[in-house]
């Protein structure tokens, strides 16, 4: 027996934690038992610690294998329980653990010393003398060491720790690492370069994927150099992964959506925000974020040819990607970063099964001098127009408050534009007529589909068709209008395409979607007279008995629309007489 004290009198079958030290294989055989039994408050002031820590150096110098892995998991154990005693230590230690680290020891023993040490340079951070006597000489011959280890030991597991403890520690001493970077980056590439015919280890390629995403933090010269290569491996990646997924294959080939499509969420979901990480280089975080929007556009073009290949198979994944671009086209990205977030969107409802729709209003907003600046903001006009207000519109859990603003919406571009300047819309003079025939065809395809009554948007769709002087063929439309293939829908209620053509008032759900969209009305100051001189009542009347008619017969006894009225009185064929839907300038 060594005295009394909690070492001395703790019993483990008869024998003391002291007693059970007296050798280096007694050490070897009960440091397992000694780790289980010793707590915060055996490390208390007391005349049996300085016993304690000479037995644990001792136990480092042995000449036994087993003696030196006994004392480095007894040091290890008492750094955790007690700092003061590593504070103390540390540097004693250190002198014998380090040029372990380059012998030929057994790979128990490098574990143990690598974990010692670990715990050594991160547990006393907040301690400047510590940090200047023991960590800032020690930590880059300790990297330096470790970089060795990699090369040379053949142990999976060790290289594990390794990487491991590299990521913990480059954070903590970035500076430190800053000489070391081009080795760390050739390391940590290795294992993520692919392995062949066997796949790198799952372990190993994760530690050193997190190892790699802490260089850029040591802030050296060719950490710039790295994220435009960085950029430009990723672009290469997808291209290679977009024309696999395009190529032709003899036999069956089974296909990870599943990974595939986490890789592309989780390239849209990078954010550039400002936030800038403690002992991060600014100009390096400048650089990142510059770079964020390209990140997008290789999400988008990823995601884009995996819906062409396995359409339907991604539909578990649309409603997180609808969303995720949802929020991006929400912050209002410049035109050049829309139109990839468009193109995906409509790939996916053109492929994939349709989701619930998700609105971009904010592409139609017509207050500037000119709609369209630039050609890219022409393209991004009229692939909303498709994706948003056409696959959409085609959407059967589309609410139908939704489409009743969608088609109202239309109709207030159809009967604005032949009123607006080619000038106006987009130096392209071109633009003009092509957004014309694609609003025009739309609103036929609201009137040629079964959720509303066709009989109610005929004569608005035959008033508009000749409405930009045209000579178009709807020779076939309008016989598909007097004579349905399909018969409408039976419903209780009336249809929501017959809300936007006569005298109703909007819900309250439409109202607080029309007004959260941006969409506002004016009011005229008296309706319009669609009749001539024969009585402004009287056409009120006939319209509203529209409603009530849904036989082309009793469309042919009222006065028919004309385009001349429609160029006349616009407003007349929206919700109310006297409203119209303008599109609000935020």
């Amino acid at each position: 027996m060594l005295g009394s004290g909690p070492f001395a009198n703790r019993d483990m079958g008869g024998v003391t934690v002291f007693n059970s030290l007296a050798t280096d294989s007694l050490a070897t055989t009960h440091v397992l038992f000694i780790l289980n039994t010793l707590t915060n408050e055996y490390f208390q002031p007391s005349s049996h610690l300085s016993k304690w820590t000479t037995r644990i150096s001792s136990l480092l110098h042995a000449k036994d294998p087993g003696g030196r892995w006994a004392g480095l998991v007894l040091a290890h154990k008492t750094s955790s329980c007690s700092r003061n005693i590593m504070i103390e230590f540390a540097q004693n230690w250190l002198g014998v653990v380090l040029p372990m680290l380059s012998r030929n020891e057994p790979t128990p023993n490098l574990k143990a010393a690598i974990r010692l040490v670990r715990i050594i340079f991160s547990a006393a951070t907040d301690v400047s003398e510590y940090q200047r006597q023991v960590s800032t000489p020690n930590v880059p011959k300790f990297t330096a060491s470790l970089l060795g280890l990699v090369d040379k030991h053949p142990s999976v597991e060790l290289k594990v720790l390794v990487l491991s403890t590299l990521t913990r520690l480059i954070p903590l001493y970035p500076s430190m690492h800053k000489a070391s970077h081009t080795s760390l980056s050739s390391i940590s590439l290795r294992f993520l370069s692919g392995s062949s015919p066997h796949p790198t280890n799952t372990n190993l390629l994760k530690a050193a994927s997190k190892l790699y995403a802490t260089l850029h933090l040591t802030g050296a010269k060719s950490a710039i150099l790295t994220i435009p290569l960085n950029l430009d491996r990723l672009r290469s990646a997808v291209t290679v992964l977009s024309d696999l997924l395009q190529s032709s294959a003899q036999r069956l080939v089974q296909l990870p959506i599943g990974p595939l499509s986490k890789f592309g969420i989780d390239l849209l979901r990078c954010t550039n925000d400002n936030k800038i990480l403690l002992n991060a280089n600014p100009e390096i975080h400048a650089m990142e974020v510059a770079v964020v929007p390209d990140i997008w556009k290789y999400g988008c073009d990823l995601i884009i040819s995996l819906a062409k290949c396995v359409k339907q198979h991604l539909t578990p994944y649309i409603s997180r990607i609808v969303s995720i671009i949802s929020f991006h086209l929400e912050q209002k990205p410049q035109s050049l970063m829309r139109l990839p977030f468009l193109k995906t969107l409509e790939v996916i409802f053109v492929y994939c099964i349709q989701m619930r729709g998700y609105e971009g209003d904010e592409v139609f907003r017509i207050g500037r001098e000119i709609i369209c600046p630039t050609v890219c903001d022409g393209d991004v006009l009229l692939k909303s127009l498709k994706v948003i207000l056409r696959h959409l519109q085609r959407n059967p859990e589309l609410p139908p408050a939704m489409v009743s603003i969608s088609s109202r919406v239309l109709l207030s571009i159809l009967l604005s534009l032949p009123q607006l300047a080619p000038g106006s819309i987009s130096r392209d003079l071109s633009l003009h007529s092509k957004l014309l025939q694609k609003v025009q065809a739309m609103v036929i395809d609201l009137g040629a589909g079964t959720r509303g009554a066709m009989s109610e948007s005929l004569g608005l769709i035959m008033g508009v068709i000749n409405v930009d002087g045209g000579t178009n063929n709807y020779q076939h439309t309008t016989e598909l209008l007097l004579h349905p293939r399909v018969p409408p829908l039976v419903r209780s209620l009336p249809h929501v395409g017959s809300l936007s053509l006569f005298h109703l008032e909007e819900s309250q759900e439409e109202t607080e979607a029309r007004e959260k969209m941006g969409l506002g009305v004016y009011v005229q100051a008296s309706p319009i007279n669609l009749m001539g001189d024969e009585g402004e009542a009287r056409g009120e009347q006939q319209i509203l008995q529209q409603k009530q008619s849904s036989n082309l017969d009793s469309i042919q006894n009222q006065n028919p629309i004309t385009p001349q009225s429609i160029s006349q009185a616009p407003s007349a064929f929206l919700s109310k007489p006297e409203h119209t839907i303008q599109i609000l300038q935020p």
